[in-house]
């Protein structure tokens, strides 16, 4: 049976208020960002706990590309970029990973990897793919909870998409001191992604290695 999940989906923009296809639109999977709990104007912005930024990251506000920031340093609730931008509470914060843009996005730093079948000898380049004519797309991934980023045929960013629902698993980048039951997480050990759920022993509660990717 396959390891993966398939995601099959749309976007649709708002146009002139009506709903229109995004056709041609690039659509890349990136790791979780966060949102903005506070409005702010300066280096440091507020977000809800449970966000996937991390220091080297790069950010964005939006879909507003001269937002594009570099991250210092993160804690639980707040991420530090390294100039200061301007952030109203609910503002989505995309997380572009490694991005190598410079002042710009360069749309190359996606953390997660997706698939054109269901294996995973089939990656797909830089995380993206192109919808058809009447914006639909689709691929295959672990089932880690990812956001997207729907830009326009002309390169431009559209939309963020963050109602993404695979089987509930969090990709992290240091495996946390404790869980919940049940909880299930994807470690990547610097060799290949760890699947992991917090489980009862016989030693008390601990993280149980479920499946390593091949």
């Amino acid at each position: 049976m396959s390891q993966l999940v398939r995601r099959n989906s749309s976007v649709l923009l708002n146009s002139s208020g009506s709903l229109a296809p995004g056709a041609s639109y690039t659509i890349t999977a990136y790791e979780v960002g966060g949102v903005a709990s506070a409005n702010s104007s300066g280096g440091t912005i507020s977000v809800y706990a449970g966000h996937g930024i991390a220091a080297l990251d790069r950010i964005m506000v939006g879909t507003t590309a001269s937002t594009f920031r570099s991250v210092s340093s993160v804690t639980a609730t707040t991420v530090v970029v390294g100039s200061a931008v301007s952030v109203t509470a609910g503002d989505y914060i995309v997380n572009l990973g490694p991005d190598t843009g410079s002042s710009t996005p360069n749309w190359d730093g996606s953390g997660v990897t997706v698939y054109s079948t269901p294996t995973t000898a089939t990656a797909v380049t830089q995380s993206r793919v192109t919808a058809d004519s009447n914006g639909n797309y689709g691929y295959w991934w672990r089932g880690e909870q990812l956001w997207e980023l729907a830009r326009t045929a002309a390169g431009a960013a559209a939309r963020v998409i963050t109602d993404i629902t695979g089987v509930g698993v969090t990709r992290v980048t240091a495996i946390p001191a404790t869980g919940t039951l049940g909880q299930s997480i994807v470690y990547y050990n610097g060799s290949v992604d760890i699947y992991y759920v917090w489980m009862t022993g016989t030693a008390g509660d601990d993280w149980t290695e479920v499946m390593r990717a091949p």
